[in-house]
């Protein structure tokens, strides 16, 4: 019950929950009351998902007088905590959520109520507070400090106070230039409330958050507060660049800067998706990021970590779970395929034959896995996550054509980890799995379209009407297209056809890049990373982010939702690789072929991380001379190779 004294109008929407307003239900959340007393009602939206509680951003309460929790009792319903349903289709809770949404329509009919005291509905919340500052108490006060750049660490201060002072420090990544400031999700609260002792306050805190700007508030202060200082100690993996990527295009280099920043703040003991929103070890995002670090700082042990909790997945999951360790039951065929992948270019890039023999039983297991999801047409086909990215591509259906090109990838990693260990007769018989799968996906390529389909929907097995770049990239990225479908694929990556989905987030991108780098197409991938990473630059952001700019993702109005998202630091891999050159020809390192691709520019400068030491490269044009310098490790072959760039250029080494 809601007493109104003056007409007033409120605002009660949220993603979070339905109200009703003296039984009628509201669209918007928005209404405007008359003096007097008004039922309002709340109910849950989130049947199921991450969120485990609600967050109601209302600071004075004192005009709410008795509060009820209801229960639907026709939509009772227990589960393991563990499902999260949206991943899959799971009948019975399906039917209890419409049973709840029409229960909603129905209220009061079927509801039992629970009359509760306030404090027991309600807790205290300094999130909400901090995030309704407009109506913050008097006396309140407020500092920023902008840290000048992305951070990840633990809030340390020392305050001189009297007893029962309270400091809320709370962290963001984002504020733009009209000053809103861009809050996390309510289910991902950033920052912390200290009571103080009277007298001199030491403290850090025991979580590490990130963000950029730091707001200190102080309440309920009597008497004047001294903060003798404010830090937070920067904690990540210890780990610091060979050298830094430099050429004659600043943007490149801010491109580089910002992505080297954002993966560092990305590693811990394993790799982490951000620092910020969940500081989860998603088994897909590893797999790129491991390429990064292995060519930035030269380290494995993150890589090896992260790779050795994917294999201990498999004693909860027929194959690689997609986030560990956890507690959430949800499998997402495409991380369980990089994860393999994965597998691979950890021995490629260290050599480390032993390790790659301990990984090996979980290698198979992971595929036997696999193997159980064949459908009739010998495509992987499963009632899983069948996500790639956030683009709209057709993915709630179980045949989705991804899955099984990632499926081809990582059957051929397993080949060639399976050639290393001398495992002749496995080999052969992930060959022969590996080329059936292949005929069962070209066999949905349809030429009218100039495509792979989607998908094949769970309705009629119809190929889906949408098409998208994702099939034509891991196509070529996995050696899936046949000689008469490379040409069209190739084309659909250059110049999307209308009505084609595009690559929606950089991490998908590093897949789009892969086929570019195979297929020779150095310049629209150079040409590429100017355009998609060029608005980060624009607002001066100092690591890269979850989503490009524009993105079909709803951030809520802003240019992204995680600004620091190590899924989007492919430009270290790509600059180093073309630009520099420098690519690995032997496992272990011992082995390079520099080529640097020139693309206007006038000279660059650099290094790829081995086991052995740091592969350098140093390249500048004067007139008609391309002078290059390279420099490797005693007992690294490093090999100059001319390519078409170099054309009508005198080369010097």
């Amino acid at each position: 019950t809601l007493t109104v004294r003056n007409k007033q109008q409120f605002d009660f929407g949220s993603n979070e929950w339905k109200v009703t307003v003296n039984g009628r239900l509201l669209k918007t959340g928005r209404v405007t009351l008359k003096p007097g007393k008004h039922d309002i009602r709340f109910f849950c939206n989130s049947f199921y998902g991450h969120n485990k509680e609600l967050a109601f951003p209302w600071l004075n309460l004192k005009g709410w007088g008795c509060w009820s929790v209801e229960l639907a009792t026709a939509c009772l319903f227990i589960d393991n905590d563990r499902r999260w349903f949206a991943s899959f289709e799971h009948k019975e809770a399906k039917k209890v959520e419409r049973c709840w949404q029409k229960s909603i329509e129905q209220y009061p009919k079927g509801f039992t109520a629970l009359d509760m005291p306030m404090e027991q509905v309600f807790m205290e919340d300094p999130a909400a507070q901090f995030a309704d500052r407009e109506t913050a108490a008097r006396g309140d006060t407020e500092y920023c400090y902008d840290f000048g750049e992305q951070t990840c660490g633990y809030f340390e201060f020392v305050i001189k106070a009297e007893a029962e002072v309270i400091v809320d420090l709370n962290a963001v990544e984002y504020i733009t230039p009209d000053g809103t400031i861009q809050h996390t999700l309510p289910f991902n609260r950033n920052g912390m409330r200290y009571i103080t002792k009277k007298g001199v306050n030491r403290f850090t805190s025991l979580k590490r958050r990130s963000g950029q700007y730091l707001f200190v508030t102080i309440r309920n202060a009597k008497s004047p507060v001294e903060i003798k200082s404010v830090r937070i100690v920067e904690s990540t993996a210890p780990v610091t660049p060979v050298e830094a990527f430099k050429s004659s295009d600043p943007a490149l280099n801010k491109v580089w800067k910002m992505s080297e920043r954002a993966l560092k703040l990305c590693m811990e003991d394993t790799f982490t998706d951000c620092p910020l929103y969940e500081q989860t070890l998603w088994i897909g995002d590893a797999r790129n990021e491991a390429l990064y670090a292995f060519s930035a700082y030269g380290n494995y042990d993150v890589s090896a970590r992260s790779l050795e909790l994917g294999a201990q997945s498999l004693d909860q999951f027929p194959m690689v779970g997609c986030q560990v360790p956890s507690s959430w039951d949800c499998q997402l065929p495409a991380w369980s395929f990089l994860w393999g992948m994965q597998v691979w270019d950890h021995y490629f890039h260290t050599g480390d034959k032993r390790f790659l023999k301990k990984l090996w039983p979980a290698v198979l297991k992971n595929l036997e896995g696999a193997e159980q999801y064949k459908d009739k047409h010998g495509l992987f086909s499963g009632p899983l996550w069948n996500l790639l990215e956030w683009a709209p591509i057709d993915h709630d259906n179980e045949t989705v054509l991804h899955n099984s090109m990632l499926l081809v990838g990582v059957l051929k990693a397993a080949e060639n980890c399976a050639d290393v260990l001398k495992e002749t007769s496995v080999c052969k018989k992930l060959k022969i799995r590996r080329n059936k799968l292949i005929r069962a996906i070209n066999a949905q390529w349809d030429e009218k379209k100039g495509s792979y389909p989607d998908a094949l929907l769970d309705s009629d097995g119809k190929p889906s009407e949408k098409v998208c770049q994702h099939t034509s990239m891991l196509s070529i990225m996995c050696d899936v297209a046949s000689s008469s479908i490379r040409k069209p694929a190739l084309n659909n990556l250059l110049n999307p056809p209308k009505g084609m989905t595009t690559i929606g987030s950089p991490f998908a991108m590093q897949f789009m890049y892969e086929a570019l780098e195979i297929s020779g197409e150095y310049d629209a991938l150079l040409d590429s990373i100017r355009t998609k990473f060029q608005p980060m630059i624009d607002v001066g952001a100092s690591t890269v982010w979850e989503m490009f700019a524009g993105s079909d993702f709803d951030t809520h109005g802003f240019p992204t939702r995680s600004h620091c998202h190590a899924w989007a630091s492919s430009p270290i891999w790509f600059l180093t690789r073309i630009v520099l050159g420098i690519r690995q020809t032997e496992p272990g390192g011992t082995a390079f072929e520099i080529s640097p691709w020139i693309s206007g520019l006038r000279h660059a400068s650099g290094a790829m991380a081995s086991p052995k030491g740091p592969v350098s490269v140093d390249w500048k044009i004067k007139g008609r001379r391309l002078r290059i310098s390279i420099s490797a490790p005693k007992g690294v072959k490093a090999i100059f190779k001319p390519n078409a760039s170099h054309e009508e250029l005198e080369i010097i080494e």
